[in-house]
């Protein structure tokens, strides 16, 4: 699914990582740790592909390849809907309507989904979430962050999303119901999902991927 091979990164010949080689298989659960500034958000940010094609950054030698096609040399709508990065910050940005419920219809026609279908899937996400349910017809300007990334991650759910990406926004989520978070995550697997989340903290059965001194050990 996900291969990183041989990838160095920085800005201004400046070295962020070195020499980073990792792959992710169906189903894999990885937690990613590490000291602050030591790269995750930003090696999620790569694998997302936000970086480069939308923010500074330098590839000096490597790549990074979703399904066996690099997400450097293609931009993030070549890999719609099959990467889903759920962010810290800004998560507004990554909305386009004003509700959930307006955008669950927009995905259902951009995807020519059936109403049937929809419905399914909503069922399925709300069976973890039921909150869902409540904040659906809710303006995201008037959800908390918390309440915005669990809309996020629906609407990741529902296009079919195979790689879900947490910032440390995770840390933050599951403290708030942990059990339905963990359940989540498992079923997201028993599917054939993965997940890399950056949490330092949770007591997840995962694989480990540690950054430190500008790699990142597995």
């Amino acid at each position: 699914m996900l291969k990183i091979d041989n990838f160095t990164f920085g800005w201004d010949e400046k070295t962020l990582l070195e020499n980073v080689s990792l792959e992710l298989k169906p189903s894999d659960i990885v937690r990613l740790v590490g000291e602050n500034g030591v790269g995750k958000t930003t090696l999620l940010h790569l694998i997302a592909g936000l970086i480069p094609h939308f923010s500074k950054g330098e590839i000096f030698r490597g790549d990074i390849y979703f399904n066996e096609k690099s997400v450097a040399k293609n931009p993030p709508r070549c890999f719609f809907p099959k990467i889903a990065l759920i962010p810290s910050s800004h998560i507004e940005l990554f909305l386009l309507n004003e509700n959930l419920n307006q955008e669950l219809i927009f995905t259902a026609s951009i995807l020519k989904m059936t109403t049937a279908e929809l419905g399914i899937r909503i069922e399925s996400f709300s069976s973890f979430f039921t909150e869902i349910n409540e904040i659906r017809n809710i303006n995201f300007l008037n959800l908390s962050g918390r309440q915005k990334a669990l809309a996020l991650t629906a609407i990741y759910f529902i296009q079919g999303a195979e790689l879900f990406l947490f910032d440390d926004v995770f840390s933050f989520l599951i403290k708030h119901e942990a059990g339905s978070w963990k359940k989540f995550i498992a079923y997201l697997a028993d599917q054939g999902k993965s997940v890399i989340l950056i949490d330092n903290q949770t007591s997840i059965n995962s694989k480990l991927w540690k950054m430190k001194n500008k790699t990142v050990l597995a």
